[in-house]
This record gives C-alpha cells, structure tokens and sequence, in this order.
C-alpha cells in the first residue's frame, strides 16, 4: 500500500526540489562561523525537510519531532520515556492526519486520506500508524548516514576528488558508504525453519539466529578487500536495507538524498576538511542507529 509512494519514479520527481533543499542547507553551512558543524546544518535537517515534504506535513514543528525520535532511539531512555515520547509522535500525527482530513494535501497523508481511508481500504488508525513508521525511521537514519558518507570523503579526499571530477562514479560511492557504515549492525532476529548450515556453522531448525548486517557487508568472499573504500567497486549486494520483500521501504529516497548532498558538496565546496582530528570526533554510543553527535569542517 506505500509502496508505489516510493517507486524510483516517484522518488526522481522529488529530486529537483531536494535539490532545492540541499542547496539552500549548504548556503547556510558557507555563511555559518568556521569551524561548522556540518551534522546539524546539513545532515539533519536535510532528510527532516524531505520526510515533512512526502507526508505533507509542516516542518516548522521537525524540533519536537526531532528531538522525540532521539529520545526513541537511545537506548538509555527508560521505558516510561519512551511510552511518553511514543504518545507525543502518535499526538503529533493525528494532528497532522486531522489538518489532512480538513483539507488533504498531495503529500502521502493526503493522497492516502483520499485513496484509501475514504473508500474503506485503510483505517484510519492504520494511517496513523503507517505515518509514524515513516516519520520515525525517515530522517534520523539518513541523516547519521549522510554524516558517516561526508566522513568518508573527508578522509578520502583522493576518492573525493575522483568522484567530484566523475560524477558517475556517485552511485558506485553512495553503495559503497552505505555498505561499509551498516548504521544498524544487528538486523531482525530470525527462527530457522529447517536444519541448514552457514559458513559451516550447523543451525538447527527452531533454533534463533541474529545476523550482524556489518559482518555480512564486510564479507570477503562477497567484497575483496572489503575495508577499502571503492567508488568504482559497482557492487549492491549489501544488506545495509535488508533484502527481498522486507527491504527498507525507503531506500530510494536514501540515496536520492545521500546523491544530492554528496553531489552539492563536492561540487560547491571542494576544499572542505575536517576540523579536528578523526580521533576527536563522538560517536553516539547510546543510539540505536549508529552515527556521530557531530562534524566539525572548515573549509
């Protein structure tokens, strides 16, 4: 039922105006003091602004549900604040879902209102959920990925200067970021259905099996020399979105966004670096989604 939401065609006529976005995030990064941090100008608020323009919803709120969705991220956050934050996102939606009802735009939520509430084929309290899935697991994944790919370039600026000079090399770069940052290490636990053996490892029928997407993406008979960076590898069999029927809904509009920022970047500022030492850098350890709090550049 959302698939067609995201389809390749549907997500290329989004591009111009994430364009649009892109461009205007990195005017603000230029006229922002040095050094910058390129995370919160730029990685964040990008994917933000591309979730409220596919639901149709207002992004002068994307603070509170910014802010909500980390609190439902961190794994220190106690099982009461987490209820509380998972009421106020359901809040926000119906809100959101009930301005839509009033007047449906052509945002996801309109068109579904429309579509399929009003002829019978969704309810409406399955609306409200299929909003929060997208508005919680579409921004704050892609904007630590867009992060961790930034990082990449910054520390291979050979690679960077390549794909700047070949911009058909961008796909091949954005493949490769996605399967050498697997920001969710561990994917779905799985029950095996029938006695079998992986790697020579012997799993019986019944028994659980938790597979590390990071072991999987890093594998060296699938990727040789798999810690390399490789813009020219031209190789998508990652797990970085799953696979089959149950592959990441939007992992179209992933890398449409990763494309447009990488693209805009390299190409408008090109002598962009780091401003501290990698060492320097925080990771968020108590984040589901793996990533960085922040990226100090200068340029």
């Amino acid at each position: 039922m959302l698939a067609p939401e995201f389809t390749p065609k549907r997500i290329a006529g989004m591009a111009p105006r994430i364009r649009e976005l892109v461009d205007d995030a990195v005017d603000r990064l230029l006229d922002a003091p040095r050094p910058a941090n390129l995370h919160r100008l730029v990685s964040r608020p990008i994917p933000s602004q591309v979730i409220c323009l596919l639901l149709g919803i207002d992004y002068a709120a994307h603070e509170l549900f910014e802010s909500l969705t980390e609190r439902l991220l961190d794994m220190t956050t106690s099982a009461e604040a987490f209820q509380e934050a998972l009421r106020d996102v359901e809040d926000f939606i119906r809100a959101q879902v009930a301005e839509q009802e009033r007047d449906p735009g052509d945002g996801v939520l309109g068109r579904l209102l429309v579509e399929r509430v009003r002829t019978g084929q969704l309810t409406h309290e399955q609306l409200v959920g299929f909003a929060m899935l997208l508005l919680i697991g579409g921004h704050e994944t892609t904007a630590k990925m867009i992060t961790l790919g930034m990082l990449t370039f910054l520390t291979e600026p050979e690679q960077a200067e390549r794909v700047r000079l070949r911009p058909d090399l961008m796909p091949g770069a954005i493949e490769e970021i996605l399967r050498i940052h697997a920001i969710t290490d561990l994917t779905v636990p799985k029950l095996a259905a029938r006695d079998m053996s992986v790697a020579g490892c012997p799993i019986n029928a019944g028994e659980g099996i938790l597979p590390l997407t990071a072991a999987a993406n890093h594998d060296p008979d699938v990727f040789p020399d798999p810690d390399r960076f490789d813009p020219a590898r031209g190789d998508r069999r990652h797990l970085t979105f799953g696979l089959g029927v149950h592959a990441c809904l939007g992992q179209n509009l992933a890398r449409a966004e990763m494309e447009a920022v990488f693209s805009a970047l390299l190409r408008r500022v090109p002598s962009l670096r780091l401003a501290v030492p990698v060492s320097e850098l925080e990771p968020d350890r108590n984040a589901i989604v793996w990533g960085l709090k922040d990226l100090p550049v200068t340029w």
